[in-house]
């Protein structure tokens, strides 16, 4: 197991402190291997602010980092939970002649009204294909909570005409929609959320279109949202 020593120790150095000291965000790095898996996870991890409200957004990143193979550890931090899926595997005759690869890699725009973490996940446990799947997870400043779209946009109706405008621009001239789509039907994609740019809107393998249509990112700069974003998105420096 490899990790930033720096970010364990300062991370154990906030725990009982009641005084909110400034927030600040590093990169988790976990990698192991064993098994037959081999995991390599880079991921925003927050520091600073109020205790209670820290420690859920980093729950809250490391739970949606285990959905998939390790769903079965919610009580558990990563790193745990990657101890039991490779000691699961290694008592699994089956199971340890499957290769298994997890990884990850992450972001974080940081603004006075959302704190938006971006999280690119992989896995294989088999099969054909791996699974690749992006995942926006906007948490309030002031509580750890996450926002709903109703929260974060004054219409998501708008919203998803805006994306779809954009959608085209975005993509091949010969990029297939499931049968029943269209570009002016596309529901509003799972995932949204901010970056320097503006609005980001991702659709996920199969969210759309088949597997080999791919993922679609689209984004709407913030000088073009029309008043939609109801949260300051003004960046902390």
């Amino acid at each position: 197991m490899k990790k930033i020593f720096t970010i364990l120790f300062a991370a154990a150095a906030l725990t009982g402190c009641n005084d909110a000291a400034p927030v600040y965000w590093e990169e988790i790095e976990i990698d192991r291997q064993g098994g037959g898996l081999t995991a390599e996870f880079n991921y925003p991890f927050r520091f600073g602010g109020i205790d209670s409200v820290t420690t859920l957004i980093n729950a809250t990143i490391e739970e949606r980092l285990k959905e998939g193979v390790m769903y079965e550890y919610p009580d558990l931090t990563l790193d745990s939970a990657l101890n039991l899926l490779i000691e699961s595997k290694e008592a699994d005759t089956v199971l340890v002649r499957i290769p298994y690869e997890l990884m990850s890699d992450g972001a974080v725009y940081r603004t006075k009204g959302v704190e938006s973490v971006m999280l690119d996940k992989y896995s294989y446990t088999g099969g054909a294909n791996g699974m690749a799947e992006r995942i926006y997870l906007n948490f309030d400043p002031a509580t750890g909570r996450l926002l709903s779209d109703d929260e974060l946009f004054s219409s998501a109706d708008k919203l998803r005409r805006m994306i779809a405008d954009r959608f085209s621009e975005s993509v091949d001239e010969d990029y297939a929609l499931f049968e029943g789509l269209s570009i002016d039907s596309l529901p509003l994609p799972r995932q949204i959320g901010f970056d320097s740019i503006g609005v980001v809107a991702y659709y996920n393998l199969y969210e759309i279109a088949p597997r080999s249509s791919g993922a679609v990112e689209i984004h709407i700069p913030y000088d073009e949202t029309d008043g939609i974003v109801l949260r300051d998105v003004s960046e902390v420096r």
